[in-house]
C-alpha cells in the first residue's frame, strides 16, 4: 500500500496518526510525509529562519530513522489560506507522481487556520487529481480514500473509521518526544495526542485506537485494521 500524509506542520501527522503510520512502516508500505509549512512562525521568540531549520532537521531525522520519505513545501507558516490554486496544483502533481492508495490530513472544522486551509485543499486536490485536463502533463490517479484525523485544536470531530494502534501507542509517544522544539512547550497538545486514543480505544473496542472521518464512503479495503465505522 501506498500512503500520503499531508500536513499543514511537521509535527501534525504524527500526533493524529502515528500509529497509523507505524503500522504501515512496520508493514513495509510506502510513505510519504508532505508538510506544507516548516512552522517557521511557532515560537515568537526564536528567529524564523533558525527555527525553520531546526524544525526541518528534526522531522528529517525522524523520518530517515523510521524509513519514511519526508517533503517540505515551504509555503509561508500562518499564510496557507493565500497559497490558493498554485498550492492545489502542486498537490495535485504529488499525488499523480507518488499515485497512494490512501490521503491522510487534517479534519477541516478546526481553531487553527493552516489546518483548516490544508484540508480543504487536499480535499480539493484529491478530486481535481482524476481530471485530465487539470495539470494535463501528468497522468491522472484517483485514490481509494481521504482519511481526516483529529488534533488537540479540532472542533465538532465526527469519527468514522478506528484504527486499532495498541501495538503502536508507546513507541508512538516516543516518536511524540523526538519534536524536542515543541513537546517541552505544547504539553497539552502533546497530551492530548496521548491520551485520546484511550478515548477511542474505548469506543472502538479495544485499548489504543486512532479515529478518522471519511469525507466519502469507506469500503472494508481501506484500511485493514479498522475497528468500526459510524455513518
Amino acid at each position: 500500500m501506498r500512503m500520503i500524509f499531508i500536513s499543514a506542520h511537521p509535527d501534525d501527522a504524527f500526533l493524529g496518526a502515528g500509529g497509523v503510520i507505524l503500522k504501515h512502516r512496520a508493514l513495509e508500505d510506502d510513505i510519504l510525509l508532505i508538510n506544507v509549512t516548516s512552522a517557521e512562525k511557532g515560537l515568537p521568540f526564536v528567529e524564523e529562519g533558525f527555527l525553520r531549520a531546526v524544525r526541518e532537521k528534526e522531522q528529517d531525522i525522524l523520518c530517515r530513522n523510521l524509513g519514511i520519505a519526508v517533503e517540505f513545501l515551504h509555503v509561508p507558516d500562518l499564510k496557507i489560506q493565500y497559497a490558493g490554486e498554485e498550492l492545489v496544483n502542486h498537490l495535485i502533481l504529488k499525488i499523480r507522481q507518488f499515485t497512494p492508495d490512501l490521503v491522510f490530513t487534517h479534519y477541516p472544522e478546526d481553531i487553527h487556520p493552516d489546518h483548516r486551509s490544508v484540508s480543504s485543499v487536499v480535499k480539493t486536490a484529491c478530486h481535481l487529481s482524476t481530471f485530465p485536463k487539470v495539470c494535463p502533463d501528468a497522468p491522472t490517479h484517483t485514490i481509494s480514500n481521504l482519511f481526516m484525523w483529529e488534533e488537540y485544536s479540532t472542533r465538532d470531530f465526527r469519527p468514522m473509521v478506528y484504527v486499532d494502534i495498541t501495538s503502536e501507542y508507546e513507541q508512538k509517544k516516543e516518536t511524540l518526544r523526538e519534536y524536542k522544539t515543541q513537546y517541552p512547550i505544547l504539553r497539552n497538545v502533546f497530551s492530548h495526542a496521548e491520551l485520546q486514543p484511550r478515548v477511542r480505544g474505548i469506543e472502538a473496542g479495544c485499548e489504543y485506537a486512532e479515529a478518522f472521518h471519511c469525507p466519502w464512503p469507506v469500503t472494508a479495503g481501506d484500511l485493514s485494521q479498522f475497528r468500526r465505522r459510524r455513518t
